[in-house]
């Protein structure tokens, strides 16, 4: 799967199927962290779950830089 695939799916979501897909995403493997249920999900070729839980991953990492501010 190719970025720019990845970041013109994510693109088009709208906030409802996002949340559809992160839903969908937590269920995969519990309580596990982000890269433990993405490489589950990975080894399953979920291709839909793979690409929310890469957005929660950025989201996240974005609320990081956000609240650390300016270095």
């Amino acid at each position: 799967m190719d970025r720019d695939s990845v970041i013109g799916y994510l693109a088009a979501l709208t906030d409802d199927e996002f949340h559809q897909h992160a839903a969908q995403a937590r269920t995969i493997a519990g309580m596990g962290t982000i890269d433990d249920r993405l490489a589950a999900a990975h080894e399953r070729g979920d291709v839909t779950a793979q690409i929310a839980l890469k957005r929660e991953k950025h989201a996240y990492q974005q609320a990081q830089i956000n609240t650390e501010g300016p270095r």
